[in-house]
């Protein structure tokens, strides 16, 4: 399928590149006429040639903007070079289906046509955009809200004064010029197979942010039919860094092509086309007949149980075996202990759980057996625990390899974990699992409320238990706490913690008994049992669900709840 040409190309003479001298038709000398009547005809004899002057060549990808007289290629100088058509190197190719009104509204869009990309800039070649046919301007695209936190060794740059919500230079768009530096924009060959869709992402390099919101949202479009993925994603890096290793996993099981940086797919050639997959021709190109421009800013908070479960799937044969790391007894296919992961930060600067060692004697320890355990477990359902006979518990560092982490969270049944990016892990746990979120001193509880408390909910596959630290006995400073450079409203996110034995028994003994049924685990939650203090006391902590939250739950309800999206005001993301 060929490109189309700018729409009422013949009708208006505005939506029309003109010709080149040498490509003009051949004509009789003009007859001399009085200078008024001449010009009148000179000008009229031009605007017929670049009618009748065939438009295109037909071909299957490429549209071609000759070079224009003044020096340059493709700008609005004289003669600034007739629309032709043009085989591409692919050979023939179908291109993908055009973005719904839908999609373009729900992600932030704009389209525009006829665009090229340089070195991280947009060179529009429409001829209503044209200087010399047009007054207006090409459109401008908004990113003011996609800022970033520092990328560092040490975690969440937020923590640093200068570290957090660092704004991103404008998005450049201009219109095409006599005077670009490359062939391909001299004489551009727009291609009407690769449809690149640029993204722009709040806070792109945690993990948890991006799987939130720009994933959980495509994954939601995806399974709609919003779009097709044969669209090319190219995600807008701050000034051009690297794409983080997470965004290609997450993305690329959504889109059909590679998915990369505008940096990367925007740079400027170096020779002979060079190999891509990112296109649809296989080679690179850098323009487009089309060219969508969207952006990310809230977290879509319900659907993050189902996104994780299709990257389980998408990459079911890259996922390793991890019943080794449960011990000799913990062959994948043996499920007769309750496999709890405690998730470390050996090297974190904050918010590490300073007695994993401690815990992990204890919990491995625990005798199910005992009289006072069976007494404690007595009233609960058994459920898809009925079988456990035993505890396995692990400490795991999270980050270190994707695809580890996610067949390992497909396997746990209980994840202990302080707030952060590590929490995103339950989204792939299995139906009936838990996460044990551990919230260090004077945490603020609309934080903690508005990301796995509330998320999790909203699913209903995943039950979230909380244990929040009130002894002081049991919080430790962070690394760069008395720091002058340290965001100080962030004392009490970045605290280590003490997780006392006797807690962490209580909430494992509570998800026992729930025994992985919902009507049982909502028996809790009503209660209040899901959320205790340090000492084991209840702590008052529900998010804003509504009328989807686990109080309405009926047995045999669906998961999920319909929420919106969640307009977050600026946290600096939920840590890394």
């Amino acid at each position: 399928m060929g490109p189309r040409s700018p729409p009422d190309a013949r009708a208006r003479a505005t939506h029309q590149p003109s010709t080149t001298a040498h490509d003009a038709p051949k004509r009789r000398p003009m007859p001399s006429y009085p200078g008024s009547l001449t010009a009148a005809l000179t000008a009229l004899l031009a605007l017929w040639a670049a009618w009748v002057q065939p438009a295109a060549a037909l071909a299957n990808t490429g549209a071609s903007l000759g070079p224009g007289r003044g020096g340059g290629g493709g700008g609005p100088g004289a003669g600034a070079g007739a629309l032709q058509r043009r085989r591409s190197a692919a050979g023939s190719c179908v291109a993908p289906k055009p973005l719904s009104q839908v999609l373009l509204n729900r992600w932030g869009c704009q389209q525009y046509r006829w665009m090229c990309v340089d070195q991280q800039q947009f060179i529009t070649y429409d001829p209503k955009y044209n200087p010399r046919l047009s007054r207006d301007k090409p459109l401008k695209f908004d990113v003011k809200e996609m800022v970033y936190n520092w990328p560092n060794p040490w975690g969440n740059g937020d923590k640093f004064e200068a570290g957090r919500d660092i704004r991103i230079p404008h998005v450049v768009i201009r219109a095409n010029t006599s005077e670009e530096c490359c062939e391909d924009l001299q004489r551009p060959a727009f291609s009407a197979c690769t449809s690149p869709i640029v993204v722009w992402q709040r806070w792109l390099y945690n993990v948890g942010e991006v799987f939130e919101t720009s994933y959980n949202h495509m994954h939601a479009a995806f399974r709609e039919g919003l779009y097709d993925p044969a669209h090319t994603l190219v995600v807008a890096t701050p000034h051009g860094l690297r794409l983080p290793g997470f965004a290609g996993v997450f993305f690329e099981s959504v889109f059909n092509y590679k998915v990369t940086s505008l940096a990367e797919f925007s740079e400027r050639p170096r020779g002979e086309p060079e190999p891509s997959g990112a296109t649809a021709e296989g080679v690179r190109h850098r323009c487009f007949e089309v060219v969508t421009l969207c952006k990310f800013r809230n977290r879509k908070d319900d659907g993050t149980s189902a996104a994780g479960e299709h990257l389980l799937q998408h990459y079911a044969d890259r996922l390793p075996p991890v019943g080794a790391a449960f011990g000799a007894k913990g062959a994948d296919q043996d499920r007769s202990g309750l496999r709890v992961v405690i998730a470390s930060r050996p090297n974190a600067t904050g918010r590490a759980i300073l007695n994993e060692e401690e815990l992990l004697e204890a919990c491995n320890g625990l005798d199910l057996k005992d009289a006072t355990v069976k007494e404690a477990l007595r009233g609960g359902p058994g459920g898809g625990l009925a079988s456990v006979s035993r505890l396995v518990c692990i400490a795991h560092v999270f980050g270190r390899d994707i695809f580890y982490d996610m067949a390992l969270a497909k396997a746990t049944d209980v994840l202990v974990a302080t707030h952060g990016a590590a929490g995103y892990h339950s989204f792939m746990m299995p139906r009936g699992s838990s996460l044990v979120e551990v919230l260090p001193l004077r945490f603020n509880h609309q934080w903690a409320e508005g990301y796995y408390a509330k998320m999790l909910e909203l699913d209903k596959k995943v039950f979230y238990w909380s244990i929040w630290i009130h002894d002081p006995a049991n919080s430790a400073a962070s690394a760069f706490e008395s720091s002058d450079v340290f965001r100080h409203e962030f004392t009490h996110r970045e605290h280590h913690v003490r997780l006392p034995w006797s807690a962490l028994r209580q909430h494992l003994l509570g998800i026992l008994r729930v025994g992985g049924d919902p009507a049982s685990y909502k028996a809790a939650y009503v209660s209040g049992d899901h959320a205790i203090n340090d000492s084991g006391q209840p702590v008052e902590h529900r998010p804003k669900v509504g009328r989807n939250g686990w109080e309405h739950f009926r047995p045999g309800q669906g998961d999920g709840g319909g929420a919106e999206e969640d307009e977050d005001e600026g946290t600096g993301g939920d840590g890394e």
